[in-house]
């Protein structure tokens, strides 16, 4: 089966509440498409991920989140000046979404997870 690509859903919600249910609509996907295929899988379930991440950074409640943030600041404020900007960000992203993720519950998709 061919996979639609995010502007082929009608778009109707908000993004992000768009983007959890394309997450939804890719899992029952995969769940009909499985395959010994395990790149694909996990390919899949990345794709998935990041559709999550997405929804998930843009729902949360503003007060957590930012408090989240400052908190992911401090904890990287002592590698900051050693890092180029780009590898800061990246780590800055993935350590804020960890934490968000522990706090909601929403556990990781890859197949290194499972």
């Amino acid at each position: 089966m061919a996979r639609k690509r995010l502007s082929e859903y009608p778009s109707r919600q908000s993004p992000a509440a768009s983007r959890s249910r394309l997450a939804a609509v890719r899992l029952e996907e995969l769940k009909g498409n499985l395959t010994d295929d395990v790149e694909m899988i996990d390919k899949s379930l990345n794709d998935i991920e990041h559709f999550l991440d997405h929804a998930i950074l843009t729902n949360s409640d503003k007060k957590h989140l930012k408090q989240w943030e400052r908190e992911t600041t401090a904890q990287l404020k002592a590698y900051k000046s050693d890092m180029p900007a780009e590898a800061y960000e990246q780590t800055f992203r993935l350590m804020l979404l960890k934490r968000v993720r522990e706090e909601l519950g929403v556990p990781r998709l890859g197949l290194f997870y499972l």
